[in-house]
């Protein structure tokens, strides 16, 4: 917005200074345009990601006093050291660490987000040295005062955002008994599933170690699995027997 002189106050612009400022706009474009098309060239090409083809990992800590009283990580992550400034536009507490983890507070609870791994032979390898790296990205800056209690696991699983939602509700009716003889407990209160933009997000109580391959190899092909059966690619017969889902006030049928 143009902030007129005082002394112009009440009194149109003459038009040579209305002219003026229509010259100038376009030079402003120029600029913008250039510097888009600088940055866009430095960026390296977004492959597309076919269902299934990559993976995601969210690992959720508890910190803790050394006498195990809980902290809101909230507070103690903008002291951390070798951290990025936090650029994420949707969430201004994400900070990245040199390795690709992001860093981060879900509420109270510390988050640390693996970059998403490529689902090829031997995968479950990746798995398993990220799911360390999260960890030691948060141990390593942490000082002897804190330690971590494992809060929960989230998998990313990508998938065809056409029909991500159905790809849930079909994994919640046929694998999700089984995903959840993987990352939950007795004492659980369920699993979660949520579409996302590009994929398909499961979170149960916190895994690591041979739990963590194992879940992220039968997310994996699970989501594939109901992918394919949805698609036509293979029959629903392929899959587990469905379930009848119901929540207090609703029940689902089958697909």
């Amino acid at each position: 917005m143009v902030s007129w002189p005082t002394r112009m106050a009440g009194r149109p612009p003459r038009r040579n200074a209305a002219r003026r400022l229509l010259v100038c706009a376009p030079v402003v474009d120029t600029i913008a345009t250039t510097l888009e098309a600088e940055l866009r060239a430095r960026l390296t090409p977004v492959e597309d990601i076919g269902v299934a083809e990559r993976i995601g990992i969210e690992q959720e800590f508890v910190v803790r006093t050394r006498d195990l009283s809980p902290v809101d990580f909230r507070s103690v992550l903008p002291r951390l050291d070798g951290l990025a400034p936090p650029l994420d536009p949707d969430d201004p507490r994400a900070r990245r660490t040199a390795s690709g983890v992001v860093l981060t507070a879900d509420g109270r609870e510390a988050e640390a987000v693996a970059p998403p791994i490529a689902v090829v032979p031997g995968f479950t390898d990746d798995v398993a040295a990220w799911t360390r790296a999260t960890r030691h990205e948060l141990t390593s800056r942490l000082d002897d005062a804190y330690v971590l209690e494992g809060y929960s696991t989230h998998l990313s699983v990508a998938s065809d955002d056409g029909h991500s939602a159905r790809v849930g509700a079909l994994f919640a009716r046929t694998f999700a008994p089984g995903f959840m003889l993987l990352v939950d407990r007795a004492a659980s209160p369920g699993l979660i599933i949520r579409p996302r933009p590009g994929r398909v997000e499961l979170c149960g109580e916190f895994v690591d170690g041979p739990w963590m391959r194992a879940a992220a190899a039968y997310a994996a092909g699970a989501v594939l699995a109901c992918d394919h059966a949805l698609t036509g690619t293979t029959t629903f017969a392929t899959l587990p027997p469905q379930l009848v889902v119901t929540t207090p006030g609703f029940a689902a049928g089958s697909v």
